[in-house]
């Protein structure tokens, strides 16, 4: 799995330059920064040294045990630039999450190199491996950094720390993942770092606007095509009156969707089982890339049909994620591709407005979805070389992300309050979030069952408390609704109980993690225009033979080459 450093050359050069940018990022050093860590305080001034000695033994091999003096490691994280809605007063060192965590493990975070945002952090990483100095603990933020800290031996071996101080909830979230989360860290049989968790999403709903369709006296869909045929009507009539016409379905140029925006073409993708930009196993168990396949032909097809048709967005080419919500947020499209929480972003705001937004899901006559898993953010945490207390890592996990939203909610309180008044995830000291993979359909289906009083209310997890609260206030008829309600229920509730309904299967599940960044740049532009002007109608659908020996000869088959040895 180890990257050759000759070929990270590219990789060096541009970290080099960027130290260049110092003046631009936040980067905090202290005193000791890379020295071990040293306890502070005291648990009890008067036992034995072999009950403390004990006390040691217990907290470095159990995921609860508490160590008997204060114990502080120096950390790098990212950070967010609002603060993270934390509450005056409150601090990335001092707050909700980092005083739950010293009252229970007597474990304090130091926060010595911070970004404010993930390309911020990024430089500041960059400089701190370049370096060969790192904190105590260190959020990495993809694939190869993590390699290059393996081969250059900068990070400790956490198989141990993680087999004796990760919750036995912990250890079942990772593994609900096949080999693809702890394999993609694992190097020569030794775990090197902890990753973030990316909950399945499902696939992409269609999400419409209910109230115009009724005020075209027409029928909600039930087929794709139906769909189709109901956004063409949007482009016709324009139901919004907007003065410069209706767009119809608005995407994004891209095409492909990413676990955290909206605005792809999913659905129709893979309705034709085409998964461009995705790594995939094809007939003979040999890795291919998605975005060179027979259905991508196909598919293509299909959209210049579409777009000839007036139902695309006329303009897809010029749009990004900045622009996309202005175009439902002025009424001049009621059509978009987006996923379950499509009603929290860009949705929720629109509320107080007369639009009805309504998710839809066309499953095959089997009641069955195939999809693709997105590639998402790929964070892990890792342990300096040589630091003394690398199982705080899974011990912090374990209490964060076990403890406190399950056996122990009562013991964190401070970590619901958080919860509920949504303070940005970076104010936890690793930024990661760890769960389930079927967490999002778990809950729905645990806050269903609270409110069918199938369940009580204490059996819901911190999280599901919060979103049952706000759904219970949604169906309360006796007071006004606010916005978050109705987005809070009709995204854990409507939109993920079409998700419950069908059998959703993913092409690629078990090996996203490797192959997300096996890509490059210049190969992505030629498919994202090959892609655009064969959709447009600018070259015909067969320049798409073109394109793919073009895409193998400037370095597809280089990077299919890696894909198949990653197998």
């Amino acid at each position: 799995m180890n990257m050759k450093w000759k070929n990270k050359k590219r990789w060096v050069l541009c970290a080099a330059g960027l130290v260049l940018l110092t003046g631009m990022i936040i980067f905090l050093i202290r005193d000791n920064y890379f020295t071990d860590s040293i306890p502070q305080e005291s648990e009890d001034e008067f036992m034995s040294e072999d009950e403390k000695e004990e006390l040691w033994k217990t907290a470095s091999t159990t995921p609860l045990g508490k160590y008997p003096e204060l114990v502080t490691y120096t950390l790098g994280k990212v950070t967010a630039k609002n603060n993270s809605n934390m509450p005056e007063g409150d601090t990335y060192e001092d707050n909700n999450y980092t005083r739950y965590i010293r009252s229970l493990l007597n474990v304090q975070n130091q926060d010595v190199m911070e970004g404010q945002d993930h390309n911020q952090y990024e430089r500041v990483e960059l400089m701190a491996v370049l370096e060969g100095k790192i904190p105590d603990i260190m959020v990495v933020t993809s694939q190869d950094v993590l390699d290059t800290l393996v081969e250059h031996d900068l990070i400790e071996d956490l198989t141990e720390a993680y087999e004796n101080c990760a919750s036995d909830r912990i250890k079942e979230m990772y593994e609900s993942y096949g080999d693809d989360k702890l394999g993609a860290v694992t190097y020569d049989g030794k775990l090197m770092a902890l990753p973030e968790t990316e909950v399945y999403t499902g696939p992409a709903l269609l999400w419409l606007r209910t109230d115009w369709i009724r005020q075209l006296g027409l029928e909600e869909p039930e087929t794709l095509e139906e769909a189709m045929t109901i956004i063409k009507e949007f482009t016709i009539q324009n139901p919004g009156n907007h003065p410069d016409g209706n767009v119809g379905l608005v995407f994004d140029p891209t095409l492909v969707g990413q676990s955290d925006q909206c605005f792809s073409i999913d659905p129709i993708l893979d309705a034709y089982h085409a998964y461009p930009g995705k790594w995939l196993k094809d007939e003979d168990g040999s890795m291919i890339y998605g975005s060179v396949t027979k259905e991508m032909k196909e598919v293509l097809g299909k959209l210049q049909q579409l777009y000839a048709d007036g139902i695309l967005d006329q303009s897809f080419m010029i749009r990004n994620a900045k622009n996309l919500p202005e175009i439902l947020e002025n009424g001049q499209s009621g059509a978009f591709f987006g996923w379950w929480w499509a009603p929290n972003n860009p949705l929720s705001h629109m509320y107080e407005r007369t639009e009805e937004w309504k998710p839809f899901l066309f499953p095959d006559e089997n009641q069955s979805v195939e999809t693709s898993l997105s590639y998402g953010r790929h964070y892990c945490v890792v342990a300096r070389k040589g630091f003394e207390y690398p199982e705080i890592i899974p011990k912090v996990l374990s209490a964060l992300f076990d403890y406190a939203r399950y056996d122990g909610k009562k013991d964190a309180e401070e970590v619901g309050e958080y919860l509920g008044r949504n303070v940005d995830p970076t104010a936890t000291p690793f930024v990661i979030n760890l769960d389930y993979s079927d967490a999002i359909f778990r809950a729905t289906k645990n806050i269903q069952a609270v409110l069918d009083r199938e369940k009580d209310f204490q059996s819901l997890t911190v999280l599901e408390q919060g979103y049952y609260n706000s759904c219970r206030g949604y169906l309360d008829q006796s007071r006004p609704h606010e916005g978050w309600q109705w987005a809070a229920y009709t995204s854990r509730i409507t939109a993920v109980s079409r998700l419950l309904q069908a059998n959703i299967t993913y092409v690629n599940e078990g090996y996203t993690q490797e192959y997300d960044q096996l890509t490059d740049d210049e190969l992505t532009k030629l498919e994202e225009e090959a892609f655009i002007t064969i959709i447009t109608g600018e070259k015909s659908l067969d320049t798409f033979d073109q394109f793919v020996e073009e895409w193998y000869a400037a370095g597809g088959e280089e990077l299919t080459k890696k894909a198949n040895k990653k197998l």
